[in-house]
């Protein structure tokens, strides 16, 4: 899952599919039982992070795919001091695992109670600034992580200082 958070990564796969990610975009992509897939940096450079994650044995060798999510298509939660944009692929096109991403921004001072789907494992990778997360401080550059939980949950943030995070 790359998430781009600043320039321009352009992709292309062994079947001539061929696309261009900017800043906010996300790609879902399983690679399954096999791709052939480059992502290269456009002229000016790239700033992204590339989300790996580990699918059941059973799903290991299914078609491979990728679906694009523009930065205009997410849905956007905004509220005092907090905006949140939600990306999501439900397993339909480019994954073939149920996935979210949030991309969170705390003004100083700011709280936001993060929805989260009963059973989900959950991860918040801390991009800018200190926030408190579930409980835990996390500064720019920490991971947190969650179990699952069998009911619907909120996962509570917030932030002394301007903060952004990817959950």
């Amino acid at each position: 899952v790359p998430f781009v958070l600043d320039g321009v990564l352009e992709h292309r796969d062994h079947t001539g599919a061929h696309g261009v990610l900017g800043a906010g975009d996300v790609q879902f992509m399983t690679a399954g039982g096999g791709v052939m897939h480059s992502e290269m940096p456009a002229p000016g450079g790239v700033h992204s992070l590339q989300l790996w994650l580990n699918l059941p044995a059973r799903l290991k060798r299914t078609k491979a795919r990728y679906a694009d999510r523009k930065l205009d298509a997410a849905r956007v939660d905004v509220r005092e001091g907090v905006t949140a944009r939600f990306y999501a692929d439900a397993g339909s096109q480019g994954s073939v695992w149920p996935l979210t991403l949030i991309d969170v921004s705390l003004e100083t001072g700011a709280h936001y109670d993060a929805p989260i789907p009963a059973k989900a494992r959950t991860f918040v990778y801390v991009l800018e600034g200190e926030a408190e997360v579930g409980g835990a401080s996390l500064r720019a550059g920490q991971v947190g992580w969650a179990d699952p939980v069998n009911t619907e949950d909120a996962l509570p943030l917030s932030s002394a200082t301007k903060a952004r995070a990817l959950i």
